[in-house]
């Protein structure tokens, strides 16, 4: 996803992430059914 980015924009996009990098498959992987308390939508904090 990142690969055509310059270092630059890549520093930018990561500062505005509140855990200061991208999340991981498995990370997210539990967002399910048996995830009934979650209420919002996950998108990695940028709605904060």
């Amino acid at each position: 996803m990142t690969s055509k980015q310059s270092e630059d924009i890549e520093k930018e996009i990561l500062a505005s992430i509140p855990l200061g990098r991208y999340g991981q498959p498995e990370e997210v992987a539990e967002f399910s059914p048996a995830a009934s308390y979650i209420t919002r939508k996950v998108d990695n904090g940028t709605s904060i």
